[in-house]
C-alpha cells in the first residue's frame, strides 16, 4: 500500500508530519495546520515523538492513525486536536439484532465508528470502503467522510 501512496505522487506521512498554510488566515497561529501520520500501531512502529515532537505549540494538530487504539496511548502532555482513523471498517459484517460480528480492536465497540471525544482529542473512526479478512460487506455500508475543520473564532462565528 505504501509503494502505492508514494506512486501516485502522495506524501506518505509514517511518523513524520506537515505544516500546511490554511487560506483565510486567522486560527491560533495566522493559519497553519498539523497533519501528521504515524507509523502502524500493532506493528508497534509508532513514533510521536518523530511525528510530532517539533510542530509549534500553537499550531492546531491533526493526527493520522490507521488503528484507533491509539488514542489510548497518547502521552498526557501531547496534545493532538483531532485524530483519524479507519482500521475497524465498522465491524464490517454487521447482523440485525447482533451488531458486528467482530471489532478488530483491543477496546471493543468503544472506538467502532463515528466521532468521540477521549480526553481533550476529537477522534473519528471511519467505516472506510475496502474489507479485511472477508471480501464483503454486510449490513454496513462504505463511507468515505468529509470532515470540516473550523477553528475557535468559525466556531463562535457559526453559533
Amino acid at each position: 500500500m505504501a509503494d502505492a501512496v508514494r506512486a501516485a505522487g502522495a506524501d506518505l506521512l509514517e511518523n513524520r508530519h506537515r505544516l500546511i498554510e490554511r487560506g483565510g488566515g486567522g486560527g491560533r497561529d495566522g493559519g497553519r495546520l498539523a497533519v501528521a501520520g504515524v507509523g502502524d500501531f500493532k506493528h508497534g512502529a509508532v513514533r510521536l515523538d518523530r511525528a510530532l515532537g517539533d510542530v509549534p505549540a500553537d499550531v492546531p494538530r491533526v493526527l493520522v492513525s490507521h488503528s484507533p487504539d491509539l488514542i489510548e496511548y497518547l502521552p498526557a502532555g501531547l496534545r493532538v486536536d483531532v485524530m483519524l482513523s479507519g482500521h475497524t471498517h465498522n465491524g464490517q459484517l454487521h447482523f440485525p439484532l447482533l451488531g458486528p460480528l467482530t471489532v478488530p480492536s483491543q477496546f471493543g465497540k468503544r472506538y467502532l465508528h463515528g466521532l468521540k471525544q477521549v480526553r481533550g482529542t476529537w477522534l473519528y473512526v471511519s467505516a472506510g470502503v475496502g474489507t479485511s479478512a472477508v471480501p464483503f460487506r454486510w449490513g454496513n455500508p462504505p463511507e468515505l467522510p468529509v470532515i470540516r475543520l473550523v477553528g475557535d473564532q468559525e466556531r463562535v462565528a457559526d453559533g
